[in-house]
């Protein structure tokens, strides 16, 4: 488990910019724990109030159509 945390916390100093916005960090973790198990990886995102990779996908198509 804190591993999981320390792999997030480097990816957070290393982004360039910083994610602004709650779709921006929930893509940062997404992609740096792409190896981890969904359920986990959902459920760390759901404990942080963030977006799910579905819904993730639901935001940027409507922001695309629009």
């Amino acid at each position: 488990m804190f591993l999981r945390y320390g792999k997030i916390l480097e990816a957070w100093k290393q982004a360039k910019p910083r994610p602004q916005t709650d779709e921006e960090a929930a893509r940062l973790v997404i992609t740096t724990l792409k190896g981890h198990k969904k359920a986990d990886l959902e459920g760390l995102l759901s404990f942080y109030r963030l977006p799910s990779p579905g819904k993730l996908d639901e935001i940027l198509m409507n922001h695309l159509c629009l």
